[in-house]
């Protein structure tokens, strides 16, 4: 009898087991589908959306942009400026909320929001990493 019990107590644990390794599996396997439509942006995108009263974006732009620019995730992912003094941006850049606050957001081709941060990057690296992050090798 406690042989009996023993021996399914053993049995369920391993069946468990190989049911978590299929499912570990699986999910290691999964590549998300891309999303239907067209790639509205062409390329992945870096966007600065700026404001006029915007106390770091010209620092960004003499300092971090200019960094940025010079490096080869700014092929992947190229530096854009869009005021939103007058509203939001057009509607191909899928923001998951809108502020009037300056901001950098990254998205993928798709117009879809990656990253985002509402404050003067310290330098390009961080833009950097967030591409590397973000974005599948190609």
């Amino acid at each position: 009898m406690e042989y009996d019990r023993r021996l399914r107590m053993i049995l369920g644990a391993a069946s468990l087991a190989v049911v978590s390794l299929i499912l570990v599996g699986l999910a290691f396997l999964h590549r998300p589908l891309p999303p239907d439509g067209e790639a509205v942006l062409g390329t992945p995108q870096f966007v600065v959306f700026e404001t006029e009263s915007c106390s770091w974006c010209q620092n960004f732009r003499r300092k971090a942009a200019r960094e940025y620019q010079g490096t080869d995730y700014a092929n992947r992912a190229p530096l854009r400026f869009m005021s939103v003094d007058d509203g939001p941006p057009p509607a191909r850049y899928r923001l998951n909320s809108f502020s009037p606050a300056p901001m950098l957001v990254l998205f993928d081709k798709y117009g879809r929001e990656l990253a985002r941060m509402e404050k003067e990057p310290a330098n390009s690296e961080v833009l950097e990493s967030l591409v590397r992050r973000n974005l599948r090798k190609s």
